[in-house]
C-alpha cells in the first residue's frame, strides 16, 4: 500500500508508474532474448518532469481533498480505466470478471436467467425473453420492467451493474422485482440461474422458395449456424434456394472471423476485407475462396443505422462484389477492430488497432454503408408512419401482388420489400 505525504502528495504513486513502465521494459528485453512469441517490448515513456508534477498534483488533491476517502488500488485503476477509454468510444480496461463475461458473450453462453433489457425512459425494459429459460418459465413476459436485483433497485445512472448482478455461475439463485407492463402489479422472484445459449442465427422459409437469414450477432459459430440453417431451407425448398433475405438490422458487430466466413459462403472468390493500423501483423487482407453456398441465387441484404462493425463488413463486401443488393438505412459507421490484449493481473484491454475497408478501398469508419436502395423510417411499421411517402416513393406508384408477401407490407415492410426485389430478380434471370 502506498502512503502520501502531504508535502510529496502524488509522488509515490507517479515513481510507480515510472518504475512500473522500466521494469515491464526490463521484463519484455528478457522475455525477446528468451525467443519469439514473447510479448511486444514496451515502448519508454516519455514524459516530462513538469508533466509528472502536474499528475502528482492531481492525485495528491484527490488523496487529501475528495469528499470520500479514495484507496490508491481504486485510483489505479480508475486512472487506468480513464487512460484508455478516453481514446475512443471502443476502447476499454476490463477487470477480471468483465473480461470472463465478454469472452461468455463472444462464446454466445452465459450463466443467466434468459432475458434480454433496453434501457427506456428512465426504465429497464425486458425486451425479450427465452420462454425455456429460467424468467420465461417462471411467467416474466416481454413488456415487462426489470426494477430491483437482490433487493437493490436499478440504477439509471449505472443500469450496467445492476444488469450484471442478473449473471452469474450457474446453479446459483437470484432474486428479481418486476413490474408487469404498465401496471402496478409487482411480481417478486427467485430464480437459478442456467447456462443461456443465445442463438445468433434464425431462418424462415418464404414462397417461391426464398429463403430468410437473419444475424443477430456475430459469435464464433455464427457462420456454422448460417450453413446449416440454409441447409435446412434448402431441403424445405426442394434442393435448392431461389434467393435469399439477409437481415442484420440492429445487428451490432462481434467477431471479426465470423463475419469474414458468412461473407465467403457467398463469394467464389476475391478480397473480403483489409485491416490496417500501426502494430505488427494489423495489416492483414481476408480473401474469398471457391463455392458459393446457395450457388449465385440472388440476395438482398437489409441493414439499418444500427448495423454496425462486422455486420457492415458483410454488407460492404458483398455490395462491393455485386453480390447482394443492399436495401435499407445507412449503417453505423464503426470501421474500427478491437483487439482483446490479456494483461498480468488477470484483466485485459479491448483496445483498437485497426481500421477496416471494403474490397474497393472504402473506409466504414464514421462513413457507414450506404444502401443501394433507401428506406426511410425503418424504425417503423408501415402501417404506423405518420408519413407514409416518408417510406419510398415508388409505394405510391406501385400496385404488388396481393398474395403471401402483400401481408408484409405492413408488418415488415424493408422485408416486403426484400422478397419483391429477389421474386423479379428471379423474373427477369427466367426470361
Amino acid at each position: 500500500m502506498m502512503v502520501f505525504s502531504n508535502s510529496r502528495a502524488g509522488w509515490s504513486l507517479a515513481l510507480l508508474l515510472t518504475a512500473a513502465s522500466s521494469m515491464a521494459r526490463d521484463a519484455d528485453d528478457a522475455a525477446g532474448a528468451a525467443g519469439p512469441g514473447t510479448s511486444p517490448a514496451t515502448p519508454a515513456l516519455s514524459l516530462t518532469l513538469d508533466e509528472m508534477r502536474t499528475l502528482s498534483d492531481v492525485l495528491g488533491h484527490v488523496q487529501r481533498d475528495y469528499v470520500d476517502e479514495t484507496s490508491d488500488r481504486d485510483l489505479l485503476e480508475r486512472a487506468i480505466r480513464g487512460m484508455v477509454s478516453d481514446l475512443d468510444a471502443h476502447t476499454a480496461y476490463l477487470d477480471r470478471e468483465e473480461y470472463a463475461r465478454l469472452e461468455a458473450d463472444t462464446r454466445g453462453r452465459y450463466g443467466g436467467i434468459g432475458i434480454e433489457v433496453v434501457w427506456q425512459d428512465q426504465d429497464l425494459l425486458i425486451a425479450k425473453v427465452n420462454p425455456t429459460g429460467p424468467a420465461g418459465r417462471a411467467g416474466v413476459h416481454e413488456g415487462d420492467y426489470l426494477t430491483a436485483v437482490e433487493g437493490i433497485a436499478v440504477s439509471s445512472r449505472q443500469p450496467r451493474k445492476s444488469i450484471e448482478k442478473v449473471r452469474g455461475r450457474p446453479g446459483t439463485e437470484v432474486r428479481i422485482t418486476i413490474r408487469r407492463g404498465e401496471s402496478d402489479e409487482i411480481l417478486s422472484l427467485t430464480l437459478v440461474r442456467e447456462v443461456i445459449r443465445v442463438a445468433s442465427v434464425s431462418a424462415e422459409l418464404y414462397g417461391d422458395g426464398l429463403g430468410y437469414l437473419r444475424i443477430d450477432t456475430f459469435q464464433t459459430d455464427t457462420a456454422d449456424a448460417a450453413a446449416l440453417e440454409m441447409a435446412r431451407l434448402s431441403d424445405a425448398a426442394g434442393g435448392s434456394l431461389g434467393g435469399l433475405v439477409l437481415d442484420m438490422r440492429g445487428n451490432p458487430g462481434g467477431v471479426l472471423t465470423a463475419a469474414v466466413a458468412l461473407s465467403d459462403m457467398f463469394l467464389e472468390e476475391g478480397l473480403i476485407v483489409t485491416t490496417r493500423g500501426r502494430r505488427e501483423g494489423s495489416q492483414t487482407r481476408y480473401e474469398a475462396g471457391p463455392d458459393d453456398e446457395i450457388g449465385g441465387a440472388p440476395i438482398v441484404v437489409i441493414v439499418d443505422e444500427s448495423s454496425a462493425s462486422a455486420s457492415e463488413i458483410v454488407a460492404g463486401a458483398l455490395q462491393d462484389h455485386g453480390r447482394a443488393l443492399v436495401l435499407g438505412e445507412k449503417t453505423f459507421g464503426k470501421g474500427s477492430v478491437q483487439s482483446v490484449l490479456p494483461l498480468r493481473n488477470g484483466g485485459a484491454i479491448k483496445l483498437t488497432t485497426s481500421r477496416y475497408y471494403t474490397p474497393s478501398g472504402r473506409s466504414i469508419h464514421e462513413q457507414g454503408i450506404q444502401p443501394d436502395i433507401t428506406i426511410a423510417g425503418m424504425g417503423r411499421r408501415s402501417g404506423d408512419a405518420e408519413n407514409p411517402e416518408a417510406l419510398t416513393p415508388s409505394a405510391k406508384t406501385f400496385d404488388p401482388p396481393r398474395d403471401e408477401f402483400y401481408v408484409l407490407a405492413d408488418e415488415d415492410y424493408p422485408l416486403y420489400r426484400a422478397l419483391i426485389a429477389l421474386r423479379a430478380e428471379r423474373l427477369l434471370d427466367n426470361r
